[in-house]
């Protein structure tokens, strides 16, 4: 059958039950358009699907124009949720597209879907922010967990309250996670080597089976200690590097702008010493067989991050729960139990201390308390801010910047300290700033292109600096 309408438009490849769970369409679009040369009236788009993970779908009539697509609006289709929670193992369906006009199908097409298991995770290329719906904190066993946090936290700070954010002090929030650090420490769950990548659906075990059969990957066990410190109202963050992953937390009230932080310099820069406005933690470190400290544990996690072409990014799941992410809800086996393996049990010498206190420059102590804002504490803050604040360790290009074109940094600071006046000067026109052409040039002269021209036209001036026409006019503007 030659088809006189072809199929367009947006149609998810990969979905599970927590895709379901919170929203996701399986067609984002549908467009039908007219092969002919004449114009096609009253056709329905019906869609079936094999196996029948969802009912059958028709949509109103349309006209269709002779090549001129036309939308399908409001394709509303009905996903059995039942039938993906029950899958254990992932297979591939189909979806048949039919243009039907008089009750004669006169246009078909058969695309492939894939439908995961319930506890697949799609992987990083496609939707990766929806690990957050793995992490449930309101799980009974992530409840226990906590439990056992709290007597670390009675140890260390004499209360084995979690106030989350509310003391507004880094130190206690770090405390916080090393509580809970401690007590996934004390369950003594064994280690299991991951998957090579992460570029395809990934299974990830949930908190009650980590915790009963004491066994995870490095992905599970994130995914735990994640639940876990947003069971206590912090901010967690989930990191996906190559070949592996591990989780933190934010020290202040804090979220990303969007759920996937693909800068890693964005995490190096909050998990600078003085900076500390993140946590970031080795899940692996709190295996059986192991006694890390929590500080060490710190420092193995950081150190996944000094190469830029391994970093995937990071997951904020405060974020994505307010993007509309949800927890997806538990499911229990009803044939039979998870069998635990005995790895024995662990001593409590082996349990990791208290985490170590950081140097805050702040008005907050320790016990909570205000701190006498003296003109001592305001010059410390006015010299030693290591904020992000500081535009110095955070600048960010902006309208109220311009960009200054030099030829050797350290020349321009040799030149301003001797504190004689300087002339900003526009690019020339003549002058190309495309990167390869400048290459050429200084290959070909011994010398860059922006050296030749100051050389030439301003030799009289000691500073060669250059500023499109542009950004000179708006300098002119801001000055008057």
């Amino acid at each position: 059958m030659e088809n006189t309408i072809t199929f367009g438009g947006s149609v998810t490849k990969q979905i599970n039950f927590a895709m379901q769970q919170n929203y996701i369409p399986v067609f984002r679009n549908i467009t039908l358009t007219n092969n002919t040369d004449s114009d096609i009236s009253g056709v329905k788009l019906r869609i079936s699907f094999e196996p029948e993970f969802a009912k059958p779908f028709e949509s109103a009539p349309i006209d269709l124009s002779p090549a001129r697509p036309a939308e399908v609006p409001q394709i509303d289709i009905v996903i059995n949720s039942e039938y993906l929670f029950s899958l254990t193992e992932k297979m591939v369906g189909s979806v048949t597209l039919e243009a039907v006009r008089e009750g004669e199908v006169i246009a078909s097409e058969v695309k492939t879907i894939e439908l995961l298991a319930y506890d697949q995770w799609t992987g990083v290329n496609f939707m990766p922010e929806m690990a957050a719906a793995f992490i449930t904190p309101n799980h009974p066993k992530v409840k226990e967990v906590i439990a056992s946090a709290g007597v670390y936290m009675q140890k260390w700070s004499g209360s084995p309250s979690f106030t989350g954010y509310q003391t507004r002090n880094q130190n206690i929030v770090k405390m916080q996670m090393g509580a809970v650090y401690a007590a996934l420490q004390e369950q003594n769950i064994a280690y299991t080597a991951p998957p090579s990548s992460y570029e395809t659906a990934q299974r990830i075990r949930m908190h009650d089976e980590v915790l009963t059969t004491k066994n995870g990957t490095c992905l599970d066990l994130a995914v735990l200690y994640c639940a876990c410190l947003e069971a206590i109202d912090l901010n967690p963050l989930l990191f996906i590097v190559k070949g592996h992953a591990f989780a933190g937390a934010w020290l202040n009230n804090e979220t990303f702008s969007d759920c996937l932080q693909y800068d890693v310099s964005a995490i190096t820069k909050r998990i600078a010493k003085g900076v500390d406005a993140m946590s970031v933690v080795e899940c692996t470190d709190f295996t059986a067989g192991k006694k890390v400290e929590f500080d060490d544990s710190e420092r193995h996690a950081a150190s996944h991050l000094e190469s830029f072409d391994d970093f995937y990014f990071a997951i904020d799941i405060t974020r994505t729960r307010a993007g509309g992410i949800r927890p997806m809800p538990s499911r229990v086996s009803e044939n039979g139990t998870f069998k635990a393996v005995d790895y024995g049990e662990r001593k409590r010498s082996d349990i990791t201390s208290a985490p170590s206190e950081m140097d805050i420059i702040g008005d907050i102590e320790l016990n909570g308390e205000q701190r006498e804002v003296t003109k001592q504490v305001l010059w410390e803050r006015k010299l030693l801010d290591l904020s992000l604040r500081n535009s110095l360790l955070n600048f960010r290009p902006s309208t109220m910047n311009v960009q200054v074109m030099i030829t050797d940094l350290g020349e321009l600071e040799d030149e301003i300290s001797k504190g004689e006046e300087f002339r900003v000067c526009a690019v020339p026109n003549d002058m190309s700033l495309q990167m390869a052409d400048n290459k050429i040039f200084e290959v070909e002269n011994d010398k860059a292109h922006i050296d030749a021209v100051a050389e030439s036209e301003f030799k009289s001036r000691r500073l060669r600096t250059f500023l499109s026409e542009s950004e000179l006019e708006k300098i002119m503007k801001k000055l008057h």
